[in-house]
């Protein structure tokens, strides 16, 4: 969607100029529908009203520009630019006296500051006001819209038409957008508790086919679940990377120095899952079963015992105990004292590689953001 800076100045607010004011005053370029100029007095309060009063009447109607630093002249039906008038007033001021006055205050408003180079402290101020997606809003207790270039009341029936749009838009963005992220971004994070590679199913098929709901998200919401799954990819391909080459290749290289007999097999097949385990399982009516073909790579990542590992994978399945054995040309077990050798070095050779470190560094992190993300869906 092209934003009003875009559609007035042909750049973003970001990039605006002194210089792109100016040529609005030597054209003197007309308000309009979607562009007001505002010239500053010495009342910030009582400017701060007739700005939020603009800003209520762009937000409820199609958006638009609002400078605060130009004067203006009225020739008939027309008024123009004739000047720069700068402001002594901080940004930061200037954004809070807004936001005290306009409920309920959109995020997506952008304010630039230009500075002035001869007037020490002087500014104008380009306010870009965005279509509203949750519209309306109000300024002292009523409602505003832009109409024939003005700013004006809105009728009874446009307020409420206003507010059908606004549920409509909230419901469906909740059904179609927030519950079914809010579901993955809860099963990734207990994924990534477990150090198991996630999936983002919903919020591609999201970005593919509902962008448009998708970006009625309030900004910092926005950014927040962007960022997740943008760490949450790179997070998976380290695990990836973990889980098929770096932890077999360790675990490897101390099998064929354990295992000298068998050495040379075993460097052949250094990305292969050699090591593996038959785990003795009690299921909960007491019955016992043997499961075989067990590796055991994951383990090396997780700070917890090879024991409580195969527990995670085994659900309401008691793990009574395990047996490892090396799969080579024939099964071939390993004694526990060789195992417990092996592992130990495993785990000590495992803890000084950089990708195991990265990945320890990242997970708290990036569980902190999936639970601060939860809790805001939870609030809308």
């Amino acid at each position: 969607m092209v934003n009003p800076s875009q559609l007035r100045f042909g750049k973003e607010l970001e990039k605006l100029q002194i210089n792109d004011i100016l040529v609005l005053i030597q054209n003197k370029i007309d308000e309009s529908q979607n562009l007001e100029y505002k010239e500053p007095s010495e009342n910030l309060d009582k400017d701060c009203n007739s700005l939020a009063e603009t800003i209520s009447g762009f937000l409820n109607t199609d958006g638009g520009i609002l400078l605060y630093g130009v004067s203006e002249k009225r020739e008939g039906a027309h008024r123009y630019p004739i000047g720069i008038e700068w402001c002594s007033t901080a940004k930061e001021r200037l954004e809070n006296l807004l936001k005290s006055r306009i409920q309920p205050w959109e995020e997506k408003i952008k304010i630039r500051r230009i500075a002035s180079k001869e007037k020490e402290q002087g500014g104008i101020f380009v306010i870009e006001i965005p279509k509203s997606n949750n519209p309306p809003h109000m300024y002292n207790y009523c409602y505003y819209q832009r109409l024939n270039f003005q700013t004006q009341p809105m009728s009874h029936q446009n307020v409420l038409r206003a507010f059908q749009t606004s549920w409509t838009r909230r419901r469906d963005l909740y059904l179609n957008i927030l519950e079914p992220l809010y579901s993955e971004i809860k099963m990734n994070c207990e994924k990534i508790e477990k150090y198991e590679i996630s999936e983002d199913m919903e919020y591609q098929g999201i970005i593919l086919e509902d962008r448009y709901l998708y970006d009625l998200i309030e900004p910092s919401l926005h950014k927040k679940i962007d960022e997740f799954y943008r760490r949450m990819d790179k997070l998976n391909s380290k695990l990836s990377y973990w889980a098929h080459i770096i932890a077999a290749k360790i675990i490897n290289k101390e099998l064929s120095r354990v295992l000298r007999d068998h050495r040379d097999y075993i460097e052949n097949r250094m990305e292969t899952d050699n090591l593996k385990v038959k785990v003795t399982l009690k299921d909960p009516s007491g019955s016992i079963k043997i499961g075989g073909n067990n590796t055991i790579n994951g383990a090396l990542l997780q700070r917890t015992s090879i024991k409580s590992y195969l527990q995670s994978q085994h659900g309401d399945m008691e793990v009574v105990e395990f047996e490892p054995y090396v799969h080579i040309a024939s099964d071939h077990k390993i004694s526990k004292s060789d195992f417990n050798d092996l592992w130990k070095s495993c785990k000590s050779k495992a803890a000084k590689n950089k990708t195991y470190l990265s990945i320890w560094n990242e997970i708290p992190k990036l569980l902190t953001l999936g639970r601060e993300i939860l809790e805001l869906i939870l609030s809308k």
